[in-house]
């Protein structure tokens, strides 16, 4: 292989950028994984501060 040839491989997909259907598809699953994970690190953020966060009504029974 030359020198030309391997240039013109490297420069047919552009980097960051996905080069079939399975890595499209990783790059989805990476994404929703990383915003569940920011979502249930909110959840227990917001557990922590205590009763005063909570968003659940008293009953009034009791």
């Amino acid at each position: 292989m030359t020198d030309d040839e391997t240039r013109t491989e490297d420069m047919a997909a552009p980097k960051g950028a996905p080069k079939s259907a399975a890595e499209h598809r990783a790059e989805r699953l990476k994404a929703a994984l990383r915003d569940n994970l920011r979502r249930r690190k909110a959840q227990v953020r917001g557990r922590s501060a205590g009763p005063a966060g909570s968003d659940e009504t008293p009953d009034p029974e009791g």
